[in-house]
């Protein structure tokens, strides 16, 4: 019987002395609103709106996150939550609702591509992916 001997292109022994000097980055998911329809009483585009906070409220009221200035939005309209990297919206009471894809919700999970609608306005929704956790050196 002979012996048949295999070489292997790495090290099958792990030095115990060596250290881990790069870290795997990881991948946060961030939620991105931008504006598909703009009626007159919003002159300008509103940029594409980052949704990052666990919780995003959306309305007329000064004190949402995201402020809607059109009288076709709730001042309370709707919010954006994030649980376990999802993504998920909520009508909260609106006079006009709130719609995905053309579909009245009242809680809805959000994926890339979904069209938004709040009272007059649309949004497309889309998810950015975003490393963090690198060292910076």
């Amino acid at each position: 019987m002979s012996e048949h001997h295999i070489m292997l292109p790495f090290p099958t022994r792990i030095d115990q002395t060596s250290t881990l000097t790069h870290s795997r980055p990881e991948l946060k998911r961030i939620g991105l609103l931008t504006t598909v329809t703009s009626p007159a009483s919003i002159p300008q585009r509103i940029r594409p709106f980052r949704i990052q906070l666990p919780e995003t409220i959306i309305g007329r009221d000064a004190d949402s996150h995201l402020v809607l200035n059109d009288s076709s939005v709730s001042r309370k309209h709707a919010r954006i939550l994030v649980q376990n990297n999802e993504f998920y919206l909520e009508d909260l009471g609106s006079s006009n609702g709130t719609h995905v894809d053309d579909v009245p919700i009242l809680f809805s999970v959000l994926k890339s591509g979904d069209l938004v609608q709040m009272g007059k306005l649309a949004f497309w929704f889309d998810v950015l992916l975003e490393t963090r956790g690198m060292d910076s050196e």
